[in-house]
């Protein structure tokens, strides 16, 4: 995580990224609950596997990974619905917008790509425009947060959780398509040992985002 610790303006947006059954959404909805306990604090909690198709779901649960033509679009729905909950023609008619400073975004979505990563972090991104034109520079900063879950941990998970559709097949689709972020290259990137305990992840991680906010 190259950049030095210093007080952000604007939104903050925190993604909880990794493979299938490394806990990202149950991290996400925890680390809601502790920063929703912060005074002033206003927190959104979006689950990234609310904006598969139906399609790519049904294709999941058959153990089948997805194809970068089928991502593209799954991350365009998430960056656009992440930069509208933070827009100012969004919330300039609710409490938020007085408190749009203190507002932090979690993000629960897997990433495996430094594309995917470099495609999310344009919303924090100072050249606020992209090569398409699209203006997405909406949050003051993000952190993306890599939950690093061994092979051995993640079958474990999997195999503990049938009704969720990450299973062996799927898993090796996405260790082959994993490009595994790395904080000493890839900017605003923690690395955190996913196979902790929940609440020594969580802690982990507020003490890194502390450092930033």
């Amino acid at each position: 995580m190259r950049r030095t610790g210093h007080q952000v303006q604007g939104p903050i947006l925190l993604v909880v990224m990794g493979m299938s059954a490394s806990g990202k959404s149950h991290i996400g909805q925890l680390l809601n609950r502790e920063l929703a306990h912060q005074q002033g604090l206003v927190v959104t909690f979006v689950e990234g596997d609310d904006f598969h198709s139906k399609a790519c779901v049904a294709q999941m649960h058959r153990g089948q990974g997805l194809s970068d033509a089928q991502r593209w679009p799954w991350l365009e729905a998430i960056r656009d619905h992440c930069a509208a909950i933070v827009s100012s023609d969004i919330v300039s008619h609710t409490a938020i917008v007085a408190h749009r400073n203190r507002h932090v975004v979690i993000l629960a979505c897997s990433l495996l790509k430094q594309c995917y990563r470099d495609y999310i972090r344009e919303l924090a991104t100072n050249a606020s425009t992209t090569a398409d034109g699209q203006h997405v520079g909406v949050y003051g900063r993000a952190m993306l947060v890599y939950l690093n879950c061994s092979r051995q941990e993640l079958v474990r998970r999997a195999q503990s959780r049938p009704h969720h559709f990450a299973n062996d097949s799927l898993l090796q689709s996405q260790f082959d398509a994993l490009e595994s972020p790395n904080p000493k290259t890839e900017e605003d990137v923690v690395v955190v040992d996913g196979d902790q305990r929940d609440m020594a992840i969580v802690s982990s991680i507020l003490d890194k985002f502390q450092a930033i906010y």
